[in-house]
C-alpha cells in the first residue's frame, strides 16, 4: 500500500481538509481497492489519525495510517478604538487612551493591554503607542498609533465691549508665562487698552484685570 501525499500531514486551522488516499497493488490481483476511514476536524486543533486498508482476493490485509495534525497558524488582529493618528495642542488637549481589541481565529476575543508608551500634552513632540497581543499558539501581532502635539503658540484676541461691561478678566496661561500674549480692548467709550500679558499681572486698571 501506498499513501498518496504527505504523511504526516500539518493542516492550518479552518483549512478544508482533503484526503489525498492511498492505493494499494497486489502480487496476484493487481490494483485492488482500499478503504479509508477516519475524519478531521479542520476547526479543532489536536491530531488526527485517517486509517486505510485493502484485501486481495485471498484474504490478505494492507494497513496504513495518515497522521493529521491541526495547528493555528495564524497570528491575532488588533483593532485600534479612534484614529491611528491623534493630533492635540499642547495644553489645551488632554488625551484620553481609546484602547484597542484584537480577535484570533482560534482564541476568539483577547484582551489588549495598555500600550507602551506614553503621551505628555505639556511638551511638543511625536509620540507613538505600541498595542501587543499575544494568542494561545504564542503568535504575536502588535499594532501603532502616533499622537501628535502641536507646540501652543501666543495668539492675539480683540474683544468690543459696550459701557455696561466694567471689567474683563485675562486668565494666564502656563504655557505663556514665557512669552505672554497679545490683546487689545476696545472699551466702546473711545478708550483702548492694549498690552502683552506676563507673568504676575501688569497695570491695575478699574476694568482690566489679569490672572494668574
Amino acid at each position: 500500500m501506498t499513501l498518496k501525499g504527505a504523511n504526516p500531514l500539518t493542516l492550518a486551522h479552518g483549512e478544508t481538509y482533503i484526503d489525498s488516499g492511498a492505493t494499494a497493488l497486489d502480487a496476484v490481483d493487481g490494483v485492488v481497492s482500499v478503504l479509508t476511514d477516519g475524519s478531521v476536524n479542520e476547526n479543532a486543533l489536536g491530531d488526527y489519525i485517517i486509517s486505510y486498508s485493502a484485501k486481495d482476493k485471498a484474504g490478505n490485509e494492507a494497513t496504513s495510517t495518515r497522521e493529521v495534525t491541526v495547528v493555528d497558524l495564524t497570528a491575532p488582529v488588533i483593532t485600534l478604538n479612534g484614529e491611528s493618528t491623534i493630533n492635540l495642542t499642547q495644553w489645551a488637549d488632554e488625551y484620553i487612551e481609546l484602547g484597542a481589541i484584537a480577535t484570533d481565529n482560534v482564541d476568539g476575543d483577547i484582551t489588549v493591554n495598555a500600550p507602551s508608551g506614553l503621551v505628555d500634552t505639556t511638551v511638543p513632540g511625536s509620540y507613538l503607542l505600541t498595542y501587543t497581543v499575544t494568542d494561545v499558539a504564542g503568535h504575536e501581532t502588535t499594532a501603532q498609533r502616533t499622537v501628535n502635539v502641536a507646540e501652543q503658540k501666543p495668539f492675539i484676541i480683540t474683544w468690543l465691549i459696550t459701557p455696561e461691561q466694567k471689567t474683563i478678566q485675562l486668565p494666564l496661561n502656563p504655557a505663556f508665562t514665557a512669552e505672554g500674549y497679545n490683546y487689545r480692548v476696545d472699551w466702546g467709550d473711545d478708550s483702548v487698552d492694549s498690552n502683552q500679558t506676563t507673568a504676575a499681572p501688569i497695570g491695575d486698571t478699574q476694568r482690566l484685570y489679569l490672572s494668574n
